[in-house]
């Protein structure tokens, strides 16, 4: 099995292909904002409780750094999580039935 970073690398690409696949067909910026909501209500429920003050309050970025680029170590990619995006990869993860202390089932 892969290590644990590599792993949770492997699970944030395949989120943000999740995402991708609900947004990017959008032909304006009110429907691709609408498809957003969609995508981040239908994992509200596996938003536990007391990461809900993380995503209550003004707008947030699910993203601090999203690059494809080549990196250091060979990869075509890099994306860093905000402190709101992880609590929604998180969700993301709970309703795959994947744990995401231990990104394990």
């Amino acid at each position: 099995m892969p290590d644990q970073a590599t792993y949770h690398h492997t699970l944030v690409m395949h989120f943000f292909g999740d995402l991708l696949k609900r947004t990017m067909d959008a032909p304006t910026a009110a429907a691709h904002q609408q498809a957003l909501l969609a995508f981040l209500e239908d994992l509200s429920p596996w938003v536990l409780p007391d990461e809900l003050p993380t995503l209550l309050g003004p707008a947030f970025t699910l993203f601090d750094a999203c690059e494809f680029t080549p990196t250091a170590d060979g990869t075509d990619e890099d994306v860093a999580l905000s402190p709101q995006g992880a609590v929604v990869f998180r969700a993301w993860l709970r309703r795959r039935g994947v744990d995401p202390v231990l990104c394990s089932s």
